[in-house]
């Protein structure tokens, strides 16, 4: 059990207010007579003087000699507790001077001489003065003899009085030991002589966008630290209530039992610590994948905010259906295979190593979180959770589990020997778990479980580096402030210039022909815009080629390629040719429009808003098609649409089955941008016919999966040819709107 629950977590070092990554080297691994170190007790080891200034060091090293300290009086008890049990028979004895084997022992045990009562007994044997017969008979026993064993009594009841007081000092001792750490725990809070920086603790606004805009922060790209809990390492000690920081790179598994740890607690300290690490995060820096399929999404709490204002950050919406939950993780998997590819390589130990060089457009980090675990999984989604766990914190992602309250008996806690501490037993498994379940596909991450009445977290001592569970605190933060920092947070990502993507960003540009293709139109019109606000009337392109404009794409274009744009660009109204153009293409003298500079000043970037601004359709006769209306959010959809068999003033209203949703969002999006494709009229009628009769069987009380699986594949064998123009650059901006339907498609699951 303990090799599937449990990482290292790597102990961390404060330097100007933000968490580095500290290896401890020189730790005297096994050293018997460790004691707290007092302050101003000379010399110590360096290693001691870092673990004292680091908020995790410090609670290792604490634990460490707390347990050790506490083993040793285990020690002392048990032997006080032997000598006690002999002491009846060690006293008769002395008294009728006899040595037993067992008096012998105990005597020997509290270091009693025994050479005055053997000498005086060979001496008596010698002399006949003494045998076993004659041991009630005083007037046969030497003095020699009674002075021996009178003497023994003697030390015997000194060593006995000795060792219960020993032992009494020591506990008191060892529970005032520590004290000599109180100055260290309280530089862990807010104040002039913190070891921790001031936004280092958790925030009630967001202060990321500031962080990043202070240079210290900008060119060393290092992560702020992550607020996770308070551990209380010592009972009965208010100051050794310690903080839990990492660099966002732990995974969390909340293991709720209902009556230790409740999973209200558990859902309410998972979205503190993604408020907490967002707080500081910089703008476009943070991606969230959320999953909950026990609650359809309410563990998200506030941040079911950000799939109405900025899917890009959540990654879409709040995921709860089986498919859809695999779905998302294997996009989870993509990123860490990207990153590995495009930012790793390699050549850095983590995501944070990379995001700290120089001139390099930094790599957001993810949280993926998890509640209700395993409710909506599949063998094969726990199987990728499995994986992602594994690999995910070299890659930035991170992991947030909030396990069902039926699988917390999966493990269980027993007493240590130092009060309040515990240890992590194997428990006899889950309560009507999934027929799939098995310790194989258990996540890996630091666990948060349930004991005597409160939450426990692991410490990894120093310098035994030994795990323990010491009582924790968990963290919460107020709904408006968590709203607060999530709107805060996601309008600074939207301001954020594409200057500001990552590599790996760049990367999928690169490869995406459609998303090239709008850098490209996008670039070239605020280069023209620029261009005339400077009263500059260009030539043509050339000077376009090495300008800031397209800098901030991160691609390289080739001269056909722009060739290619402006006259897409001066066809659809965007420019003119100026005068004294030897073309009438956009390729000499290009001026904006009135069309243009409007969709300059818009910020327009999406394919979408180059093929309806365009306002271009197919060849001949302009034909109009009755789209759907969506109605409601994923869950509980419904579709209106005008009915074509009888009279557009007609219009159905019906519910989509479960699991559908997606489904029929897409098709109804694709029939809603329908006219803008492009498409010749009698393929705009099949396409029509294809969508309208999966949206009849959607809304049905059995949907026939054999049928929509036919329907969509016609549906998207219609949108196939003018998709593969758009990837190759042969398209205009109605073709990149049906391959973005195309795709939309490709990408459901029901």
């Amino acid at each position: 059990m303990s090799a599937g629950l449990t990482t290292l977590s790597t102990p961390l070092l404060i330097r100007d207010g933000y968490a580095e990554e500290a290896t401890m080297t020189g730790i005297p691994v096994g050293e018997s007579e460790l004691t707290p170190v007092m302050p101003g007790e000379g010399t110590v080891p360096e290693w001691v003087i870092e673990a004292r200034e680091d908020p995790n060091g410090l609670a290792a090293l604490i634990a460490g000699q707390y347990l050790d300290l506490y083993r040793r009086l285990e020690k002392m008890h048990e032997q006080l507790a032997y000598l006690r049990s002999a002491d009846a028979a060690v006293r008769a004895d002395m008294a009728r001077r006899v040595l037993g084997s067992s008096s012998a022992a105990a005597l020997r045990a509290a270091q009693v001489p025994l050479e005055g009562i053997n000498t005086a007994i060979q001496q008596g044997i010698r002399a006949g003065r003494w045998s076993v017969s004659r041991l009630d008979r005083t007037e046969s026993r030497s003095p020699e003899i009674d002075r021996a064993f009178s003497e023994a009594a003697a030390g015997w009841q000194r060593a006995l009085e000795a060792a219960i007081s020993t032992f009494e000092e020591s506990v008191r001792g060892a529970q005032a030991a520590f004290d000599g750490y109180e100055p260290y725990a309280d530089r862990l809070r807010p104040g002039d002589d913190s070891y921790l920086a001031p936004f280092a603790f958790p925030q009630d606004s967001y202060i990321g966008d500031n962080l990043a805009a202070d240079p210290a922060f900008a060119d060393m790209g290092r992560t702020p630290s992550r607020w996770l809990m308070r551990l209380n390492v010592l009972p009965h000690r208010p100051w050794a209530s310690l903080p839990k920081i990492d660099v966002c790179n732990t995974n969390l598994v909340f293991v709720p039992d209902g009556s230790n740890l409740s999973y209200t607690k558990a859902t309410a300290a998972a979205q503190a610590i993604v408020a907490d690490q967002m707080s500081r995060t910089a703008p476009n820096r943070l991606r969230i994948t959320w999953i909950d399929a026990l609650h359809n999404g309410r563990s998200a709490g506030a941040f079911l905010r950000l799939a109405e204002s900025d899917s890009h950050i959540i990654d879409g919406q709040v995921w709860s259906d089986p498919g859809r939950i695999e779905a998302a993780l294997l996009r989870v998997v993509d990123r860490i295979a990207a990153i590995e590819r495009t930012c790793l390589k390699n050549e850095f130990n983590n995501l944070s190593a990379y995001n700290a060089q120089h001139g390099v457009a930094p790599e957001a980090h993810q949280v993926v979180v998890v509640a209700g675990y395993p409710v909506g999984f599949r063998e094969s989604s726990a199987q990728l959770l499995r994986q992602i766990s594994n690999s995910s914190t070299r890659a930035g992602i991170s992991l947030i589990i909030i396990m069902d309250t039926s699988m917390s008996p999966i493990l269980g806690m027993a007493e240590e020997v130092a009060p309040s501490y515990a240890r992590l037993i194997d428990g006899p498994g889950p309560v009507n778990g999934p027929a799939w379940w098995s310790l194989a596909v258990l996540p890996v991450g630091e666990f948060i479980v349930g004991h005597a009445g409160q939450s426990y977290a692991r410490v990894v001592t120093i310098p035994q580096d030994e795990s323990t569970w010491v009582p924790c605190e968990l963290q919460t933060i107020d709904e408006a402030i968590q709203a607060s920092i999530i709107n805060d947070y996601a309008r600074a990502s939207l301001l954020l210039a594409q200057s500001g993507l990552s590599p790996r960003e760049l990367d999928v540009k690169r490869n995406d022909p459609t998303a090239r293709t709008v850098s490209l139109r996008s670039a070239m019109i605020s280069w023209l815009r620029e261009q005339e606000a400077a009263n500059q009337n260009p030539p043509g392109w050339d000077g376009f080629v090495g300008s800031g404009a397209v800098q901030r794409t991160g691609i390289t274009y080739t001269s056909a390629e722009i060739a290619k744009q402006a006259s897409y660009l001066c066809d659809v109204g965007y420019i003119v040719a100026g005068a004294g153009s030897p073309d009438a293409i956009g390729t000499s003298f290009p001026r904006l429009t009135s069309k243009g500079e409007d969709m300059a000043m818009s910020g327009s970037s999406s394919a979408e808003d180059f093929a309806v601004n365009s306002a271009r359709s197919g060849a001949g006769t302009t034909n109009n098609y009755s789209a759907p209306v969506f109605h409601g959010n994923m869950n509980g959809a419904q579709i209106a649409w005008g009915n074509h068999d009888v009279s557009q003033s007609q219009t159905r209203l019906e519910q989509v089955a479960p699991g559908f949703e997606a489904l029929a969002e897409a098709v109804t999006r694709t029939l809603a941008q329908l006219p803008q494709f492009g498409l010749p009229a009698e393929e705009c009628e099949d396409v029509s016919a294809s969508a309208n009769e999966i949206l009849v069987e959607v809304v049905s009380s059995s949907p026939d999966r054999g049928k929509i699986r036919r329907a969509l594949a016609a549906l998207r064998g219609l949108l196939q040819p003018v998709a593969v123009q758009a990837a190759l650059g042969a398209g205009d901006g109605s073709h990149d709107l049906a391959k973005a339907a195309l795709d939309h498609l490709q990408s459901v699951i029901f």
